[in-house]
């Protein structure tokens, strides 16, 4: 029997491990090398990857414990904790992410009793080497520590089991790490995890797994759901948009005592390919000198955003070359990014079947970032159906049901594309009405100035358009007409909107107002794929700048699936038809962009056709307002008067 200072100092070394993981880490746990030629196993010492992992969780352990803290003062039923951990970890191939998360797990079971750990990957492959590293950590236990070490009753690559002390010198530990596969649901009913990690979770193919797992958590909790994207899955993109920074969270609650209402609770991780220090090649002075004097735009970008080195952007040439050509899903710099991500939004990219050009998004996003709003708060119709401002408590765009960018100026030109809703609050219907208000003075761009997003009543939301149409300078305005749509487009009409969207059939675009025509747009499969493409052309060609950040994020997502053009499961797209709306109207269907001058002179004409281009639809409004002109212009003639009218417009050149 061992001798009471044998004891003690067994005691204080294992007291050290519980308050210093990082010392247990590299004490007691042994790992593969990354070197491929070592041969032996190594002590976990965090890699840069896994260390900035680790303090984000010691972080959040802090922070539980100083909101509690401060709770309890004020009610003392609060019970002060460090828990819960919920962390989303988007992250490259090989940082070593789920070895760090399965020794957190290993400590967390070798210290506290009766803990059930649920460690559950996409394939039985990816559980295999999971439980290939839990086990590892109990064969490879250096020896000198071996009175230290609870007694195990399992070891085996479908999980461990820590005894549940039947021998009087036995510890009654009965903790456990259950390794399994993400198709059985069944496992994590069985059990209240107090840890969970769910290993590539974007590619389970069972969301039920996922599921269950989450529901089987005790309320004080880890839980890492760690993942390389899969385009936008139904379950790991949720959580990754709903998350939020530490330095997001922690700052909200600093400054207003609460954590930000729209955050689902959950701690964002992103680690980018180029911090890691492996992913580079080595590049000789004269091949770096070439490098850098023929760059494309996106390396260009990185070196410029990142100040990447050349060894970096070789590796990156050789992976996109090697590795991500291997595979036939989507083009190999695609699959690069959700592989490899530099940053968070460019890791979805679906597979392959994005509509909306991400460089140009991307571009799109950083100038939105930028943008400060001129006003923020929120439009209510009140009992008498006018429209009030409320101004926000913050001007802060993403908690503003009404954002304005610019404020009307009365010599430019604006268009609104309206997304129609139901209506109905309940958040079971994520639908919002959306109206969009654009500059379109260049007559080549559309710049987002205003923008309106809630879930109004439909005949509330036309005054809240007409509000904005009159605002803006009497705003040309495209509204969908379909159902609920068509109940918004009557109100606009009682309010006598114009000019305004009317169609009489789909194919045809006239600005007629007679009794044959009815207002509002109908988004068809064929009129959709038709105003879709033309804001694909525009946002291709760098001639629409969005500044709400939830537009961008939804033409990001949106997709082509089997023809079908549409937003993901649990998505959607409020933003990406508004704004299509507006596009169309802008080139088929608003008056053209108009300067006062005459077209009955034949070198003005000549010059307004060349600056038609070749828009079929520029080019016949042109030619009707030669036609129009040179009519009028021998009509004065023959009465004897001046031959240039005043108003008389033509296109800018």
């Amino acid at each position: 029997m061992a001798d009471k200072a044998s004891i003690q100092s067994v005691q204080a070394k294992r007291d050290e491990w519980r308050r210093d993981r990082r010392r247990f880490f590299a004490d007691v746990l042994r790992v593969r090398s990354r070197d491929p030629a070592a041969t032996k196993l190594v002590p976990l010492v965090l890699n840069p990857a896994q260390e900035s992992l680790h303090r984000l969780v010691e972080m959040i352990e802090a922070f539980n414990l100083e909101r509690t803290s401060a709770r309890a003062k004020e009610d003392p039923t609060v019970q002060v904790s460090h828990l819960p951990v919920d962390v989303v970890v988007l992250k490259p191939r090989k940082e070593g992410m789920s070895t760090y998360i399965e020794a957190l797990a290993f400590h967390l079971c070798e210290f506290s009793p009766h803990t059930n750990a649920l460690l559950m990957a996409h394939r039985k492959d990816g559980a295999q080497n999971i439980g290939k590293i839990a086990q590892r950590f109990v064969l490879a236990w250096p020896q000198e520590y071996a009175f230290h070490k609870v007694p195990m009753k399992k070891s085996s690559g479908d999980g461990l089991e820590w005894a549940m002390g039947d021998a009087e010198d036995e510890p009654a530990w009965d903790s456990r790490m259950i390794v399994t596969v993400g198709k059985d649901e069944g496992v994590a009913r069985g059990y209240d995890l107090d840890f969970t990690h769910l290993s590539e979770v974007a590619h389970f193919a069972n969301a039920d797994a996922i599921s269950a797992a989450k529901n089987a958590m005790m309320p004080d909790h880890y839980c890492f759901e760690e993942s390389t994207a899969n385009g936008h899955d139904a379950s790991f993109y949720a959580s990754v948009q709903g998350s939020l920074s530490f330095e997001e969270v922690y700052k909200c609650w600093k400054e207003t005592g609460r954590t930000p209402g729209d955050w689902n609770g959950k701690f964002r991780f992103f680690w980018a390919w180029w911090q890691d220090p492996h992913y580079r090649l080595p590049v000789s002075e004269d091949e770096a000198a070439w490098m850098k004097q023929n760059l494309d735009d996106i390396e260009t970008e990185l070196v410029s955003r990142f100040g990447l080195s050349m060894e970096q952007l070789r590796w990156r040439r050789h992976t996109i070359q090697t590795k991500c050509s291997e595979q036939g899903k989507m083009s190999p710099e695609d699959f690069f990014r959700q592989e490899y991500p530099s940053e968070p939004q460019e890791a979805f990219v679906g597979s392959g079947n994005s509509i909306f050009a991400p460089g140009a998004l991307k571009a799109m996003r950083m100038e939105a970032d930028k943008a400060k709003p001129e006003w923020c708060g929120y439009l209510v119709v009140d009992d008498r159906k006018h429209v009030l401002q409320m101004p926000a408590r913050a001007n802060r765009e993403a908690a503003a049901q009404t954002v304005i960018w610019e404020k009307p100026k009365p010599e430019r030109k604006y268009i609104i594309g309206a997304d129609v809703a139901t209506g109905k609050t309940d958040a079971s219907d994520g639908d919002l009405s959306v109206a969009i208000v654009f500059d379109r003075t260049d007559g080549t761009r559309l710049i987002e100035v205003a923008r309106f997003a809630g879930k109004p009543h439909t005949r509330d939301f036309g005054d809240i358009i007409h509000w904005l149409h009159k605002t803006y300078g009497d705003a040309y305005v495209c509204c969908e007409g379909n159902y609920p749509g068509n109940s918004t487009c009557q109100r606009l009409v009682e309010l006598h909107t114009s000019p305004m969207y009317h169609r009489k059939n789909e194919e045809r675009v006239d600005n007629s107002e007679d009794d044959g025509f009815t207002p509002g747009f109908k988004t068809y499969a064929h009129t959709k794929a038709l105003i879709i493409s033309m804001s694909q052309q525009l946002i291709q060609d760098r001639g629409l700048s969005l500044r709400t950040v939830e537009g961008i994020r939804q033409h990001e997502i949106f997709v082509n699936e089997n023809g079908r053009l549409t937003h993901p499961s649990g998505e959607t797209d409020d933003y990406v038809i508004a704004t299509a709306l507006a596009v169309y109207a802008h080139f088929k269907a608003a008056a053209p962009i108009m300067a006062l001058r005459d077209l009955s002179d034949k070198a003005d004409a000549e010059a307004a056709t060349r600056n038609a281009g070749a828009d079929p639809w520029l080019q016949a409004a042109v030619k009707k307002k030669i036609a129009r002109d040179q009519r009028r212009a021998l009509r004065l003639r023959r009465n004897g008067r001046n031959t240039t009218p005043a108003g008389a417009l033509v296109l800018q050149s």
